[in-house]
Parts: structure tokens; C-alpha cells; sequence
């Protein structure tokens, strides 16, 4: 083995991408096992892996011999991990009994090795994915099968399965492997069979290892996407690049409408899926969401459930539910064994489940939903300056959303680093508004209460909270500012008083939506709460709030501990003064990681990024009870 590796690394030195392949192949299980051992993070674990072959081709000169080449590597872990985090170095290593073997693994391998060359530049432009659908060349069927970009991903593919033991080769096949990487030696191995899951159950597609390139390809009948394991998507859903595709049971794009189950899909001549319809008939039938909606004491939503519109996803049930007269019905979801029912959105005309995004029609375009059941925050711990939050579903998610920081300006990207391109996205209960990826401002879904969908007046001075039905559900003190809910009960703030100098006296309560009580969460505080968010990942009510020195123009963030039950003001002198002390400025929150808080500083004129620690804080004044 250690002539092989001698041999690669003799290759890169020389520049032959070969033998970059060979050395990556013989090594890339130590150095994912030496990553392993300090993280069980798979998502970082690769990206680890990635940046580390990568500047191991940039500094093939410093390669050493193959005793000391996987020392050698765990310096260059330890390097690229602090640059990557510079607050999570690796810089201690287990060593392992044995190698890991299993399919998963090596397929990952496979498609990270592709992604490493293709961000080198190694791979052909011809195959590079990097086109919409109808931007590419046709390719027909016998050009496809003969792909010389896709021998090579033969090659590797044969070599990272002979490596691993797991598939049986001649004798003449590995030395064609071994002694010319570069011709295609897939025609010994046998066509595999994949599966692709369904709706409705298993597709199974037979796929020739010198099948057409990975991504999209044109043929005369149409469109098709080839998964890196080898198979077309056949009867299911893509998830494109922030698009939605459907593949029908031949394995081409489908354009115009498509009925599936209950729903009609409308798509773009693009194939990028524009609409949905459906009836909208109440369910008559029994069904085990009614009787849980039923044991819970939620009758009426169990007599408005939309027919067909049940969907049960890992511990949640989703569905629509008819509200009063509105034209379209509410997109709604109860977890499993718990009396907890979310609003996702009103209004919704249909949707789809894809993965871990709730996709739902409104208003004529396409929107979707990250379904964390607490919108919870995972990824690094990112610099101050330059934050890399990972709004993420909970264990097991495949969507992910980064939040990263450019130009004074925060970006939100899908999990291949593109800008989204909707113009909303929605991340638990909160909405961001975006403008070609970039987050301008963040709103929240309908407040409901219970079955009753409840607002404030954008009136000054209106101390009610009403029904979507105009109807008053609450009253409290002068001006009722702004609201949320969390957990089982919903926060509002109110303005209950003004002083001799005419500065809004404020207070926060909250009424348990179970039992009606309603209780004073605070004292009287100078200011007034312009918005109020729930973040779950802090436990906390975020609170912007303004005018307390008289100034409604200057703004600053304040959070309610839900466990404490104390009302904090977020220091922001120190970061303010680095941004030029606008006096006309307010914090607007955009989202958090950890005990980071990622914002806003905003005036007439421009928005600039802050960034605030929330263990960073000082109790609010209290100017009475």
C-alpha cells in the first residue's frame, strides 16, 4: 500500500489530477475517522474533509513521505479547522481499531471527491452543473452514455468500491484500474439497481454506471436529474436550487398541470412548479388527527379539516383547516401525543411535503417552510464579524438554511451556499423577506389562538386585540404595541401610561391560552415594544423597543427569559460606537446562534450588521408596578 500512496503523491507533486484521485481514495477514511473523533457532525465532518484535500492539492510540494503522511494530514485538519472556526480547532485525535466500511460512506466519498475537483477545476465544462435546465446543450442518448466526464466518476466509483472491498472485480479489471485511471474499466462492473423513495412506495430504476452526467440532462423527450448515486429521480420531487420539480413515472420533467392525489400542480414550461389547487370540501370520514383533535378538546378544528389534506411527517400531523369565511383554508400542524397546534400559514391554496420543507401555495406563488419544530440553530459558532448560522430542522434534517454576512448585509443561502431566490422564507414562526438573497426584514405568521387567528390595530393608541372577525378578544392599558406566542400562552406588550415628559411607560403580560388566566410578566418599563419574536434556541421573547428617552427614532433590544421570568436590556454601546453611534438608529433582530444575536442597525439611510451576545445585558429599569 505505502508504494501506492509514494506513487500519488509523486503524481501531485507533478500536477496529475490522477494521482490527486489515488491519494484521496487511499486516505480519505483516516481523515475522515481523525475528524470523527472529535465531531459526529457529518455536515462539518465533510466540509472538513473538502477543504482539507483541497489545500492538500494547493501545497503538494509540502507533501511528505507515506510513513508521515497521516501526521502530515492532522496538521492539516488542525489548520483548516481554525480557519474554517477559528473557536473550534481541531487539535487532539483518537485513533480507531479498523477502518469503517459501509456504502453510505463511500458514496459520500464519491460525490465529495466530485465537488473537490470541480471547485479545483479539474472536471470537464461541458459536465458542470451550474446551468438551469433549459440553458443547457441537448445531449442525446448516445453522446450521454459516452460521457468522458462521467467515465472518470466511473472510475472513482469502481476504485472507492474496490478500495472498500465491497465489490467483486476480475483480475484484469483492477489492473486496468490501477495502472490506467484514466480509461473507463465500469464495463466490468454489473449495472446496479437504485431506488428511489415515493410517495407511493419504491421506484426502482436499472442505471448503467456510464449513464449520463450527474444533474440535469436533455433528451428529445425531455428533462431528466441524475441523483450522485447513479439513479434519474423517477415519481418523485426535486428540490432544485430554491425550485420545485416533479419527475413523472418515466423519469422526464413534467411541465403544465399534473394531478397528483388530491392536488393540481401547475407547472412553468421550466418545469418549476408555479401553483396548486385542489377542493376544498370539509373531511367526513374518521381519522386519527380528528380523534386526537377531538381528545383534546378541539371539536371545531376537527369539523373543519379540509378532505384529503392529512399528511404526517416524523412526529407532526400537517393539514388544512377552514377558517370562518375565508376563501382559502389554513395551513396547520398538530405534534404527535402533545395539545399543540401551530399555525404555518393562512390562506393556503395547497402544499406538499418535500424532505423536511413544507412547500404551500399563497397568493399565487410557491413558499416554503423549514419544518424545525423549534426553529432551532445549529452550525458553528461563527466570528462576530462574520457570522455562519445554520437555521436547521431538528436531528435528521435535510434542509438547511445559512445566514452569512456580506457587504454590511446578511445573505440567506440554500444549503449549496446560492442565494435563495423567493422572496420569503420562513424559518418557525418567523418570515424573511428577501431581495435577491438578502434578508431586509423579518416578519411572523398569523398569531392564532387556538382556532382564532388574533391581530392588533395598526391604530395609535388602540388597546385591543382583535379576532380576524373584528370582534375584541383582549384589552389592556392604553396601546397594546405588539404580540406573540410561545409555547402555550400569548405574550403582548402595552403601553400603560405616559409620563410628565410624555415618554411611553410600557408593560409585558401574558394569558395562558388553557385556562384564560392572564399575568403580569414585569414592571413598568420606559419605552415602547415595537415588535416581539419567540425564539425557542434562547428561550426567550426578543423584544425591539424604542422611545425610551424620548427618541422613537433610537431603538434597542431587550429579552424576556422565559425561565427566569426577568426582562434584560442587551448592551450595545461598545458595538454601536464601532458603527459610528447613529443617534436615529434601531436594533432590528434578524435571527441567533447560540448566545449570538445577529442584527440590524438601522436609520433613515442605510442598514448596517450587529452583532450582540445576549449574556451581555443589564435588568430593566423599573419605573413602577
Amino acid at each position: 500500500m505505502a508504494s501506492r500512496i509514494e506513487e500519488a503523491i509523486e503524481n501531485i507533486k507533478n500536477g496529475v489530477v490522477e494521482g490527486f484521485e489515488d491519494f484521496y481514495l487511499l486516505t480519505y477514511q483516516d481523515t475522515y475517522m481523525d475528524i470523527h473523533s472529535t465531531s459526529s457532525d457529518e455536515v462539518y465532518i465533510w466540509e472538513i474533509v473538502k477543504r482539507v484535500y483541497k489545500d492538500v492539492w494547493n501545497h503538494a510540494d509540502k507533501i511528505p513521505s507515506a510513513a508521515l503522511t497521516r501526521e502530515w494530514m492532522r496538521t492539516v485538519i488542525e489548520k483548516v479547522s481554525i480557519e474554517y472556526n477559528p473557536r473550534k480547532p481541531i487539535t487532539e485525535f483518537k485513533d480507531f481499531d479498523g477502518m469503517v466500511h459501509h456504502s453510505r460512506l463511500e458514496e459520500k466519498a464519491e460525490t465529495v471527491l466530485i465537488s473537490i475537483e470541480d471547485e479545483l477545476g479539474f472536471l470537464n465544462p461541458e459536465i458542470e452543473d451550474e446551468m438551469g435546465p433549459l440553458e443547457k446543450l441537448v445531449i442525446g442518448e448516445e453522446e450521454a452514455s459516452t460521457s468522458q466526464g462521467e467515465k472518470k466518476k466511473g472510475d472513482r466509483r469502481a476504485m472507492i468500491a474496490l478500495l472498500a472491498g465491497t465489490v467483486l472485480v476480475t483480475a484484469a479489471s483492477i489492473a486496468i484500474i490501477k495502472l490506467f485511471p484514466n480509461q473507463s474499466s465500469t464495463a466490468s462492473i454489473n449495472t446496479t439497481l437504485a431506488t428511489v423513495a415515493t410517495s407511493g412506495g419504491k421506484s426502482e430504476t436499472k442505471v448503467d454506471p456510464q449513464q449520463p452526467v450527474f444533474g440535469w440532462n436533455q433528451y428529445t423527450q425531455g428533462w431528466r436529474y441524475r441523483k450522485p448515486e447513479g439513479h434519474f429521480v423517477t415519481d418523485n420531487w426535486l428540490d432544485d436550487k430554491g425550485q420545485l420539480y416533479y419527475f413523472d413515472d418515466t423519469g422526464y420533467m413534467v411541465t403544465g398541470e399534473k394531478q397528483i392525489g388530491e392536488q393540481i400542480f401547475t407547472f412553468s414550461d421550466r418545469g418549476a412548479l408555479e401553483r396548486i389547487n385542489r377542493d376544498y370540501s370539509l373531511e367526513i370520514n374518521d381519522t386519527d388527527l380528528g380523534r386526537q383533535l377531538e381528545q383534546y378538546g378541539l371539536t371545531d378544528q376537527k369539523n373543519h379539516i379540509i378532505d384529503e389534506s392529512i399528511v404526517k411527517n416524523g412526529e407532526w400531523n400537517y393539514f388544512l383547516m377552514q377558517e370562518g369565511n375565508n376563501q382559502y383554508p389554513d395551513l396547520m400542524r398538530l405534534k404527535e401525543g402533545e395539545n399543540r397546534l401551530e399555525l404555518i400559514s393562512d390562506q393556503v391554496r395547497g402544499y406538499v411535503i418535500v424532505g423536511d420543507n413544507v412547500w404551500y401555495c399563497k397568493d399565487d406563488k410557491m413558499l416554503y417552510f423549514v419544518s424545525s419544530n423549534e426553529a432551532t440553530i445549529q452550525g458553528t459558532e461563527a466570528a462576530q464579524t462574520t457570522p455562519e448560522t445554520t437555521a436547521a430542522a431538528a436531528a435528521g434534517a435535510v434542509d438547511t438554511a445559512l445566514v452569512r454576512e456580506e457587504n454590511n448585509q446578511y445573505i440567506l443561502k440554500d444549503a449549496s451556499g446560492n442565494p435563495e431566490s423567493g422572496s420569503t422564507k420562513q424559518i418557525g414562526t418567523r418570515i424573511y423577506n428577501l431581495d435577491a438573497g438578502k434578508i431586509t426584514t423579518v416578519s411572523r405568521i398569523p398569531t392564532r389562538v387556538g382556532n382564532m387567528q388574533v391581530m392588533k390595530s395598526n391604530v395609535k393608541m388602540d388597546n385591543n386585540i382583535y379576532t380576524l372577525d373584528g370582534k375584541k378578544y383582549l384589552t389592556q392599558g392604553q396601546w397594546i404595541t405588539d404580540m406573540c406566542v410561545a409555547n402555550n400562552d400569548l405574550y403582548y406588550a402595552t403601553v400603560v401610561r405616559f409620563d410628565a415628559a410624555k415618554i411611553p411607560i410600557s408593560q409585558i403580560y401574558k394569558v395562558d391560552l388553557t385556562n384564560k388566566k392572564k399575568t403580569k410578566l414585569t414592571g413598568q418599563f420606559k419605552g415602547k415594544v415595537d415588535t416581539m419574536y419567540y425564539y425557542p434556541e434562547n428561550a426567550s421573547v426578543m423584544v425591539e423597543y424604542s422611545d425610551a428617552d424620548g427618541n422613537e427614532n433610537y431603538g434597542k433590544l431587550a429579552a424576556y427569559s422565559i425561565g427566569e421570568g426577568t426582562l434584560s436590556s442587551i448592551n450595545d454601546d461598545t458595538q454601536r460606537a464601532a458603527k459610528g453611534s447613529p443617534a436615529n438608529s434601531k436594533v432590528k433582530m434578524i435571527i441567533s446562534e447560540g448566545n449570538l444575536l445577529y442584527c440590524y442597525l438601522q436609520d433613515a439611510t442605510k442598514s448596517q450588521t450587529l452583532v450582540l451576545d445576549i449574556n451581555q445585558k443589564s435588568p430593566m429599569p423599573m419605573v413602577g408596578d
